[in-house]
């Protein structure tokens, strides 16, 4: 499977391996959101370091139209990106730039742990998300 999710204190957390595309992404987090541990308003970290490819602008485009659906609907409160440093990075900081019109936070990391703990910090300093 190329995208793999775990549902843990109150965060989806989602791991790309190197084949992984945009609709695989978008597949696994239609599954995550039936998995039983699911509950709405959620945070999201999506770990995409180990794919092998660089996201195209249309991968990019394509997942943050999709999170920020779901933002809107109230189903993730807080997302974030974490990627290798480089272009990949490169191409997340697009990403964060193009989502600034979703209404959950959503911030690019190079460290998973940092990236879990600002999606815990955020749930933790509000009542929503």
């Amino acid at each position: 499977m190329p995208v793999t999710y775990s549902v843990e204190r109150g965060v989806l957390s989602m791991v790309a391996d190197e084949s992984a595309t945009a609709e695989d992404w978008t597949a696994a987090i239609d599954e995550a959101m039936r998995s039983p541990g699911f509950r709405p308003g959620m945070a999201l970290v999506a770990d995409a370091r180990r794919m092998a490819r660089i996201p195209s602008t249309r991968d990019v485009f394509v997942r943050v139209e999709f999170v920020t659906r779901l933002s809107k609907e109230g189903l993730i409160s807080r997302w974030a990106l974490v990627m290798t440093e480089g272009v990949q990075y490169g191409m997340g900081r697009m990403a964060e730039a193009y989502a600034e019109s979703s209404p959950s936070p959503f911030r690019v990391f190079t460290n998973v742990d940092e990236a879990m703990a600002w999606v815990q910090a955020g749930r933790a300093g509000s009542t929503g998300g």
